[in-house]
């Protein structure tokens, strides 16, 4: 038995399909209105637009931005099979990105 075993059962782990795009864009010195703009499915290019926001302390734009980024996630999640519950690995590169949305939500919050 692993010590990550699910011993209540369940629908197994949803993992998202890799998105390296936007990530590329934003590594190469595109903004994150740009990706966003081009990839508006991105849950990374919606964090780092509320990130952006919270550090000019533009807190309600900064929770509007990462409540996109963590819809967005949540519609990709449901595109992938996910049911409203069930494990969603955090270490999932782009799983994490919706995360960071959430994240994003409840510090602007």
């Amino acid at each position: 038995m692993s010590i990550h075993e699910n011993l209540l059962g369940g629908p197994p782990p949803t993992h998202l399909p890799d998105d390296p795009e936007p990530r590329e864009l934003l590594a190469s010195g595109a903004t994150a209105a740009e990706v966003a703009g081009r990839y508006p499915t991105s849950s990374l290019a919606w964090a780092r637009l509320a990130d952006e926001a919270f550090e000019r302390d533009s807190v309600v734009e900064s929770y509007a931005y990462a409540r996109t980024g963590y819809h967005r996630g949540l519609d990709a999640l449901r595109r992938n099979g996910w049911k409203g519950h069930g494990p969603v690995p955090w270490e999932h590169g782009t799983t994490c990105d919706c995360s960071i949305s959430a994240f994003r939500a409840a510090v602007a919050a």
